[in-house]
């Protein structure tokens, strides 16, 4: 997908004079038109659809699921804040006095159970971006980051790798992405939301906070289109399914790269302090993403 989704390009930052590579996506209707559903993709969507249909189900005719769906949603709003990196016990929800940043960004997660159908604009995102980020201490939150964002901000390599576009082509970029949720009718629901939620993840309009403003995105243009009655859908949690410890065997397979080239990928994350070598053997080597791995331990 990378030939049509966007294109790479070398930026100096006119702040620091800073040279890197930042990565500038394509209108969404130019990348969707390269879409072709498959047998298999047809069945993964007929599937979809389906268990959609039956949490819908239960949702409006199951009697006294009110306290469950609740339980649900704070699950959820757990499990979304940790995959930011963002631990909160259970105590912390209900927790009045003293409670810590990372309990307040739950508790904020979670007021949004109450998020009702709308059209999805830059100022409502905004809107949920100030929900969710209220109370952090040295953040700029509710507008769109007035700064550039490297993903490794210490380690500038030279090579090409993404880090999103710079912030004055992002009003451009977002009136396209509104502009495509009103009026892209043409693909499955489940599609568009999945390409509208890659989409803005690579624009990261904001400063942090931008994976729990997508996956909200996600469900409420679901709502929008009646899949879903409410603000439920275990998203984060379906993410953090996964175990976070790999090998070079299983990253060769994953990605369909050359052993070596698996290895060699896995080094250069290893330099970078993204990965680390969980056991101390010399053949057979496990890593994995210390900070991902820390939720798995906490939850």
């Amino acid at each position: 997908m990378r030939a049509t989704s966007g294109e790479f390009y070398c930026v100096i930052s006119g702040e620091s004079g800073i040279k890197y590579w930042s990565f500038f996506p394509n209108k969404l209707t130019s990348v969707v038109s390269h879409f072709k559903i498959d047998e298999e993709l047809t069945h993964i969507l007929m599937r979809t659809h389906r268990l959609l249909g039956i949490l819908e189900g239960t949702i409006r005719n199951l009697s006294d699921v009110e306290p469950f769906l609740r339980l649900g949603m704070f699950c959820e709003s757990q499990k979304s804040c940790a995959i930011d990196g963002i631990l909160s016990g259970m105590d912390g929800m209900f927790r009045y006095s003293a409670q810590t940043e990372n309990d307040l960004a739950v508790c904020n997660y979670y007021i949004l159970k109450e998020l009702k159908k709308m059209p999805v604009t830059t100022e409502v995102l905004c809107d949920i971006s100030q929900t969710l980020m209220a109370g952090a201490t040295k953040k700029k939150y509710g507008s769109i980051r007035q700064s550039i964002f490297l993903m490794h901000p210490k380690f500038i390599s030279g090579s090409v790798e993404y880090n999103p576009p710079p912030l004055e082509y992002i009003p451009e970029l977002l009136k396209d992405l509104e502009h495509f949720i009103k009026n892209e009718s043409s693909i499955n629901i489940l599609i568009k939301a999945a390409v509208v939620y890659y989409q803005f993840e690579t624009i990261h309009p904001f400063e942090c906070g931008n994976g729990r403003v997508g996956r909200i995105l996600i469900l409420l243009m679901l709502m929008n289109e009646n899949v879903l009655c409410c603000p439920f859908l275990p998203i984060a949690s379906s993410l953090l399914e996964e175990k976070p410890i790999i090998n070079v065997e299983q990253v060769s397979k994953m990605l369909g790269i050359a052993y070596n080239t698996a290895a060699k990928n896995i080094g250069i994350l290893q330099e970078l302090g993204i990965l680390e070598q969980s056991n101390n053997q010399s053949r057979y080597c496990q890593y994995h993403y210390e900070r991902l791995l820390r939720i798995f331990q906490f939850l």
